[in-house]
């Protein structure tokens, strides 16, 4: 998931790529196999600035703010698919990890 939300480099996602990165995340949590624990984990380690400098230092180049602007938006999305999504299961199991995550971007 990393790899791909937020890949290396200085390259800022415009065209929908958030959309589309999240619809596959969104059916995998849909299928329950992995639980609330898995997402949160998941999630705050995406939303760590790793490997760039820790804290807000490692947002504040053109690489960080890209890996900043990916993530966010991702997981912005994310949030509205599962909040939106009408299923309870779904919502228990990604909102907490969401709402931390996008607490802990800067």
């Amino acid at each position: 998931m990393a790899a791909q939300v937020a890949p290396p480099g200085e390259h800022f996602y415009i065209y929908g790529e958030s959309e589309r990165l999240a619809r596959p995340i969104a059916y995998v949590a849909r299928r329950g196999l992995h639980d609330a624990a898995f997402w949160n984990g998941s999630l705050m380690a995406l939303a760590s600035p790793a490997p760039l400098a820790s804290g807000d230092k490692g947002f504040k180049t053109r690489a960080g703010l890209a890996r900043k602007h990916n993530t966010q938006a991702f997981v912005q999305v994310l949030y509205v698919m599962a909040r939106e999504s009408g299923d309870a299961a779904l919502q228990q199991r990604l909102l907490p990890g969401l709402v931390d995550a996008l607490k802990a971007l800067p």
